[in-house]
């Protein structure tokens, strides 16, 4: 990450924070699966004047223990725990944290995802927007 992503984390995404804002499941020591997710806090900053960190930090804390929106960054399991207990539980916690909210917004890579489709499908998720991915290879022609 860039100075400019760590301040950026450091002033909207920690305020948010909630203990189940990240989660981990191990399988005997060894960390298998994670799911990070934050209430929405986006209405604290969206078109409001700056009153300086501390003012725009407790605003988003106040917003966070209101909110009810989810925004899931992330969650995923290790290929070969997808179909194990491990995965079941990550999933079966992750449903608990999103019964609190009324709704929920993520960003799946689903396509020959069978894993992530199959979760999508059980959390109801229906498909909102797309976008493109883009990739380019560079490659040492030596």
């Amino acid at each position: 990450m860039h100075t400019d992503e760590y301040f950026y984390v450091a002033r909207f995404l920690l305020p948010a924070w909630r203990p189940e804002s990240f989660t981990l499941v191990y399988d005997e020591g060894t960390a298998v699966g994670a799911a990070v997710c934050f209430p929405d806090v986006n209405p604290a900053f969206r078109g409001r004047r700056s009153y300086g960190h501390t003012v725009d930090a407790l605003r988003a804390q106040r917003y966070a223990r209101r909110s009810r929106t989810l925004l899931t960054f992330a969650i995923g399991v290790h290929p070969d725990y997808q179909n194990s207990a491990a995965g079941l539980a990550l999933a079966r916690h992750f449903a608990g944290i999103a019964r609190h909210y009324d709704t929920m917004y993520s960003s799946w890579i689903t396509e020959g995802n069978t894993g992530s489709e199959r979760m999508a499908l059980r959390f109801g998720l229906a498909p909102w927007k797309t976008f493109g991915v883009y990739r380019k290879s560079f490659r040492n022609n030596q």
